[in-house]
């Protein structure tokens, strides 16, 4: 993969980052209300979509996204 490619990616995620980010701040005040079952909700289902996505990928293109990252190098570092 060349330079540019991989500057398209980051700039891609970093977008996708910021949204997300915000999305946080709209929902950890809701945390502490009876909106919490709501808000837990709607992330379980974006992490679901996410991940169903990465496995219709994977059965597409023959390899898979998140199996090639460490949830230790990012939990633990």
């Amino acid at each position: 993969m060349n330079q540019t490619s991989l500057e398209d990616i980051k700039t891609k995620m970093d977008q996708a980052s910021a949204f997300i980010e915000q999305a946080m701040d709209l929902s950890v005040p809701l945390l502490k209300t009876n909106q919490k079952n709501n808000v837990t909700a709607l992330w379980e289902a974006f992490i679901k979509r996410t991940i169903a996505y990465d496995r219709q990928k994977a059965k597409l293109v023959g390899t898979n996204l998140i199996k090639n990252i460490s949830l230790s190098r990012i939990m633990f570092r």
